[in-house]
């Protein structure tokens, strides 16, 4: 019998800051998100019906809706991140610190999206399922932020293609030049080199365009409203 996805609620009255959560969550391999809600009263009633394993709840949470006119404060995320740790049993509850809400450039597929928590002082990474399978305690309420950072993987994916690609190049060129000296098959010869610079072009500009990138911020979005 497999393992079943980790199930994760998602509450904040910011419709972007929802979205993009979801794409933070479901990035993680064995991770479902099962519902999202807009306000801490649907955000408590959806944790008590679905029993989740994971709540994300936004500190600027809101009471309920329709209340535009009132400045959003922290104090209906933390409370209803408290009710809902201290109400259901085996929940982990993490409070996010959504002060800037992230912008397109930050959700690309170039980056990934990473939860932090303060640990002995240092913003320290984790994933869903660590945290899943950390032991509940008392004190078990999670303060996090989602930070942005430059996805390892697809870069040595991509300087692993650019390497090939000068690899091939250069034999390419050289095996073209061969053949023009030899006259007998300097037309083939020809193609043969054209396309070897043109492969070594490639594999040399895409490893500059890999240097010459800047990485993403931290936090990269705006601030919030």
């Amino acid at each position: 019998m497999g393992r079943r996805n980790i199930r994760v609620i998602l509450a904040s009255g910011s419709p972007s800051v929802r979205h993009f959560l979801r794409e933070a969550v479901e990035v993680e391999p064995g991770t479902t998100v099962i519902g999202q809600a807009e306000n801490a009263a649907r955000a408590l009633t959806m944790a008590r019906n679905l029993r989740p394993d994971i709540a994300i709840i936004d500190s600027y949470l809101p009471y309920s809706v329709g209340l535009d006119s009132v400045p959003l404060s922290r104090i209906g995320g933390l409370d209803t991140a408290q009710a809902a740790f201290e109400e259901i049993p085996n929940l982990r509850v993490v409070l996010l610190n959504m002060d800037t809400v992230p912008t397109e450039d930050t959700m690309r597929s170039d980056y990934i999206q990473l939860f932090s928590r303060e640990v002995g002082g240092v913003s320290t990474p984790f994933t869903l399922q660590e945290l899943f399978n950390e032991t509940r305690t008392p004190d078990s309420l999670v303060f996090a932020r989602v930070q942005a950072r430059a996805n390892g993987r697809m870069k040595s994916k991509i300087d692993e293609v650019s390497s090939k690609a000068i690899l091939f190049g250069t034999i390419g060129i050289l095996l073209g030049l061969i053949l023009v000296v030899t006259l007998i098959l300097a037309v083939p010869g020809g193609f043969i080199t054209l396309a070897g610079l043109a492969m070594l072009a490639f594999g040399g500009l895409s490893k500059l365009a890999m240097r010459l990138r800047p990485g993403a911020p931290a936090a990269g979005g705006r601030q919030r409203s």
